[in-house]
């Protein structure tokens, strides 16, 4: 819906005031560790990055601006008065890292913890009296992601004013589980009596988000320092990242198997919103085939029953309530990436370590189609010999193969990556022994991905579904797959991240010693505590030279993305890598070509006739068309209601419109699975969930439809 997008506040006042450099700053003790820490990635950072910038005063600049809008997106906490004490280190970021000083940092951490505490207590006062609609207020939606500042305090204090007030209107035209009335169709006088609750909401999170960074578990100031080399090393590329020791283990956890739990691991993102970063294999989570990693928690429910609403809740309070033994069951909702609105169910389970992740199932229609969702490409990390997804997809392949179908569907829908060996092998499992993929490091000639185990598990007809969610080792995957014409691929262009990551330890860069000198020279005390950084280490380019960074796979067969007006491609994020090509002589043998042409033909001659995708069509063209509309919204409930209300009747028939049933097929389980239902009565209950789900997705219809295209074609 559109207030979930970011707009920034029109302010129409010059930029004149400026306060005096206080030479307070210059007076303070500097923790020498953060130099010595932003040093040693940097020079982490020009070793091992695929395509190292300079750090010049240029890049200063980059990084520079980049630490302020991790620290201030909305510019609701600094003024320019703020900024022209820290603008002094604009272009002199080279030097400090350079000379292991954290001036800079230091200057930084004092001002923004000053300005946390002094907009704790404007907030504070602002909610504690009703909020003034008599008094004309406007904001301007834009699809601008620059940032404004105000001029001084008095110029915040009206953001915030705005700001909240624009708040208590969305809470307030928000539906609760507990309203009987939808929000819009009531008259203000009776929807206002909610707003002390909702200010009183409102309050409470604004300063649970304040304080949670003001007392954060790692310290403020490891808190700042922490998003200042994020900011250096996310100006390399937005692949490339810096953890503290409490974030990397967040990053590369995965929740025992030996625990009943929902299979989910979180993060808090910069917005300071609990994000889904990992799925359990196999896991509640998991096996709803409706969560994915970056979904966004918006509010849980549990059976108790209580409702716990999460923008700006502590990211310890919301693992606590989904670790909570009481429990059991609940509701999350979430929002996609993409900006759907999902609520799921889920039960806590046991993961066993043995139990198979990936569950397959059969759609019986005309034909007899077997059906698999990977959400992931995980693997079994550490082991000498990891088996992972595309184990397990074999296995399932073998129980389809049992029930004599006549093609298979493998849907990477929003599939973010994974292993890439794991997407190697995985290729395997469909084409005989031979390379897959060309991959390149820096300074290096380029180099093949192959699959070395002959045979396949399934040399039948086979369809890929992919979206513009689906990323990096799913990409890897659908290409190889169509350089050999051994699959259709589905969908719409795929979110287009041809690079790979590695993760090091900062202060391995320490193995260097000659790369240290004067003040930078590590002692033992440094040893690690320098944290850790994701690197891109690598590139990958398809089988003909090409590769699909920023473009994504272009599909065989193009079905439309849903929310397609949303802008979350690789090639709307600032510093991606560019899209090239290299040389590289490769052999290989690829199946004859397949009969896209009439393929899509009849395709869209069907898409033509379907009222749901041409429904479809029409709410996407509409969501577009408000969603990049740029204007002032009046700040009262009249006004917010007449702007909002088409977009969320939109949104909701837009939802509707994906809970329809396609009638293309019935989704049923297996032999296999059908026998272990009987066994576990939630198990049960879910898997009807997931296939009652199956049959209501109008692009696995369509999907349907062209694999059976492809059989008849065949036979012919």
């Amino acid at each position: 819906m559109r207030f979930h997008l970011r707009f920034f506040i029109h302010c129409s006042f010059i930029i004149l005031l400026f306060g005096g450099v206080s030479s307070f700053y210059a007076q303070q003790a500097i923790n020498p560790v953060y130099g010595k820490q932003s040093n040693a990635l940097v020079k982490l950072l020009e070793k091992f990055h695929y395509n190292p910038p300079v750090f010049d005063k240029v890049f200063s600049e980059k990084v520079y601006l980049k630490f302020i809008h991790q620290l201030d997106p909305r510019g609701l906490y600094l003024t320019l008065e703020d900024l022209r004490v820290l603008n002094e280190y604009k272009n002199k970021l080279d030097d400090e890292v350079g000379n292991c000083s954290p001036y800079f940092l230091d200057v930084a951490t004092r001002t923004f913890r000053a300005k946390l505490q002094s907009t704790d207590t404007l907030v504070s006062q602002m909610l504690r009296k009703p909020t003034d609609f008599a008094f004309t207020d406007t904001i301007f939606y834009t699809k601008s992601d620059s940032i404004t500042y105000t001029a001084n305090e008095k110029g915040l204090q009206r953001r915030w004013r705005r700001y909240l007030k624009y708040e208590v209107l969305v809470n307030l035209y928000t539906a609760e589980d507990s309203d009987k009335v939808n929000p819009f169709s009531l008259e203000v006088k009776d929807l206002l009596k909610k707003e002390p609750v909702v200010r009183a909401k409102i309050l409470r999170n604004t300063q649970r988000k304040i304080r949670r960074i003001l007392n954060h578990p790692d310290g403020f100031e490891n808190f700042i320092a922490t998003e200042y080399l994020n900011a250096i090393a996310s100006s390399y590329d937005p692949h490339t990242e810096f953890f503290s020791d409490s974030g990397k283990n967040e990053f590369v956890s995965e929740l025992s198997s030996d625990e009943y739990s929902f299979g989910i691991s979180l993060e808090e993102n910069e917005n300071g919103d609990p994000e889904i970063t990992h799925l359990v294999p196999g896991g509640a989570a998991w096996k709803s085939n409706l969560l994915n990693d970056g979904d966004i928690l918006l509010k849980i429910k549990t059976l108790l029953p209580s409702v716990h609403d999460l923008p700006f809740t502590d990211i310890t309070q919301v693992l606590e309530i989904l670790g909570f033994k009481a429990n059991k069951n609940l509701e999350l909702t979430v929002r996609k990436r993409n900006g759907q609105i999902r609520t799921v169910q889920l039960e806590k389970t046991r993961v066993r370590s043995d139990e198979n992740a990936i569950k397959s199932y059969l759609l019986n229609g005309e034909k007899k189609i077997g059906y698999i969702s990977l959400p992931s490409f995980y693997t079994e990390w550490g082991t000498s010999s990891p088996l992972g997804c595309a184990n397990d997809v074999a296995k399932e392949i073998i129980k389809l193969q049992e029930e004599h179908i006549d093609g298979l569907i493998l849907d990477l829908r929003s599939n973010g990556g994974g292993s890439v060996y794991e997407a190697i092998g995985l290729a395997g499992l469909f084409i005989d022994e031979g390379p897959i993929s060309v991959f390149k490091e820096r300074n290096a000639k380029p180099q093949l991905l192959k699959d070395m185990n002959r045979g396949t598990a399934y040399d039948g007809p086979l369809l890929v579904m992919v979206n513009g969610m689906s990323a990096s080792a799913s990409e890897l995957f659908a290409g190889g797959i169509q350089d050999y014409n051994r699959g259709l691929i589905v969908g719409s262009a795929t979110y287009g991240k041809a690079s790979g990551q590695t993760i090091f330890p900062v202060d391995s860069i320490y193995s260097f010693p000659e790369l240290f000198s004067g003040s930078c020279v590590p002692g033992k005390a440094d040893q690690g505590k320098m944290g850790y950084a994701k690197i891109t280490v690598e590139k990958f380019y398809n089988l003909h030279d090409g590769s699909h960074q920023l473009r994504g796979i272009k599909p065989d067969v193009a079905l439309p993305d849903p929310f397609y007006y949303n802008a979350y491609r690789e090639s709307f994020l600032p510093g991606a890598l560019p899209n090239d090509s290299v040389y590289k002589k490769v052999i290989f043998h690829p199946f004859p070509p397949l009969p896209i042409s009439e393929l899509s033909f009849r395709s869209a001659g069907r898409l033509k006739k379907n009222k749901s995708f041409l429904s479809f069509h029409q709410l996407n063209d509409s969501l577009q068309y408000i969603q990049q509309k740029e204007g002032m919204l009046i700040l009262k409930p009249e006004n917010y209601r007449r702007e909002e209300k088409k977009s969320h009747q939109l949104t909701e028939a837009m939802e509707k419109l994906q809970s329809e049933s396609t009638g293309m097929f019935k989704a049923e389980n297996n032999s296999y699975e059908e026998q272990l239902l009987g066994m576990d009565s939630y198990s049960k209950e879910a898997n009807a969930l997931v296939l009652q789900n199956l049959q209501k997705d109008i692009f696995l219809g369509e999907a349907f439809n062209i694999i059976g295209d492809l059989i008849s074609l065949h036979n012919k």
